[in-house]
């Protein structure tokens, strides 16, 4: 039986790895900024800067571990940037380390969530608590590369060039999962 073949993939970004330096101390974001980060609407110019105070000992991935934000290398920024999606870019300064990032606010939202098809939790006020399975809308050609599930914006998508692009040139970037294997909650 042939494996079914992907050409979309869910970037799962904050992976645990104690290899890697994971920040532990980071302001400059108020609520109203941290809110437009999680869900992907744009933040006003001037752009607040994240100052990260202390990250754990390790080697600084592509992705900078963080809770709440996709903190992204240059390197991994430039593969985000050619893939043509809208974002967002906030500065980072990272004290006592030359290490250069960007806060990454994917602004690309699409209606891609087949929620009848997949299977949700729901909380009692009806946010989307748990997803036990994603199934994608197909999706028409010219379909940004990169984008964030409306209905869930904290799934971002990728098309399998850019999944490629990531694991051929970054390190500690996160993994790439078909929808059907995607948990959430």
């Amino acid at each position: 039986m042939a494996e079914k073949q992907h050409t979309r993939w869910i970037w799962e970004h904050n992976l645990y790895d104690k290899t890697w330096a994971e920040v532990r101390g980071s302001s400059g974001f108020d609520p109203a900024a941290q809110e437009a980060l999680r869900v992907g609407t744009s933040i006003a110019e001037p752009l607040p800067t994240l100052r990260i105070d202390e990250v754990t000992p390790g080697e600084h991935p592509d992705f900078l571990l963080h809770p709440a934000y996709v903190i992204t290398s240059e390197r991994l920024t430039r593969l985000i940037i050619d893939t043509g999606a809208r974002v967002q870019l906030l500065p980072v300064r990272m004290k006592r380390s030359p290490a250069r990032y960007q806060v990454v606010n994917l602004l690309e939202h699409i209606d891609a969530f087949d929620e009848a098809a997949s299977k949700v939790r729901r909380w009692p006020d009806g946010t989307i608590r748990a997803v036990k399975k994603v199934v994608l809308r197909p999706l028409p050609a010219g379909t940004p590369r990169l984008f964030r599930v409306a209905a869930l914006p904290w799934l971002w998508v990728a098309d399998d060039e850019l999944r490629c692009s990531v694991e051929d040139a970054c390190t500690g970037a996160g993994r790439f999962l078909a929808p059907d294997k995607f948990k959430f909650g």
